[in-house]
This record gives structure tokens, C-alpha cells and sequence, in this order.
């Protein structure tokens, strides 16, 4: 079985058990990106279509991550460090899923590596 067989339909480089805060893809390869809390947050894991308008905002002084999503109505909260790569990213369409660090599942990461620590999503009525 060919390497972008597996890339495409079954695991891939970033699947080797460690935590990686975001999983990529080919630009256009996905019409989705889930958002991926930790389990004992009790939240659900959510389909975000990048078929819409999706503003993002980067906030310098706390890294945080703001994707107002204006079709939906949602506005999703990313909290954690090295997080400006995943707003571009996004920008770019190239990302499948965002997935929050959990440290009962992964160990302690290196203090230079990207980690999503909360995420947040309000939805408008």
C-alpha cells in the first residue's frame, strides 16, 4: 500500500500516539476541520465547514485564537502556546482537525511546543 494511500484514508505521519496539537492536510483535501476537545470535558467534537467566511484573530499578548465562524454563528476559542502557526494554517485551509492537550493521555510537552489548553465555543442565536 502506497504511502499517500495512507495519508489520504488511513493514519499518517502525525498518527504515532504523541500529542500534536493540530493535524494537517493538502490544501483542498477537506471541506471540514474538527475541533477536538479532551474527552472529560464532556463537550462534543465539532465539524467546522471551510466553506463559509472564517475570520481569525490572533491575540499576541495571551496567545489566543479567535475563529469567528459568520456562517455558522459560532466563535471559537483556542487557548494555549504556538498558536499564530494554526491560524495561518487555517487561513490556508490546510488543517483537519485542532486537538485540546490532555494530560492524563500524553505527557508533559517541551515548552517550545504548540499546545491547545482550552478550548471554547459560544454560539449566536
Amino acid at each position: 500500500m502506497s504511502g499517500s494511500f495512507q495519508g489520504l484514508f488511513g493514519r499518517d505521519e502525525q498518527d504515532d500516539g504523541s500529542y500534536h496539537a493540530w493535524r494537517t492536510c493538502q490544501q483542498g483535501n477537506v471541506i471540514n476541520f474538527k475541533i477536538v476537545p479532551t474527552f472529560s470535558t464532556g463537550e462534543p467534537v465539532r465539524q467546522i465547514p471551510y466553506l463559509q467566511p472564517i475570520t481569525i484573530e490572533h491575540h499576541r499578548d495571551t496567545d489566543q485564537l479567535c475563529l469567528l465562524c459568520h456562517s455558522t454563528g459560532m466563535t471559537i476559542f483556542l487557548e494555549g502556546r504556538g498558536l499564530e502557526e494554526l491560524g495561518d494554517l487555517i487561513a490556508e485551509k490546510r488543517i483537519k482537525a485542532v486537538h485540546m492537550f490532555d494530560p492524563e493521555l500524553h505527557p508533559q510537552l517541551e515548552n517550545d511546543a504548540a499546545i491547545v489548553t482550552g478550548i471554547t465555543v459560544e454560539q449566536s442565536s
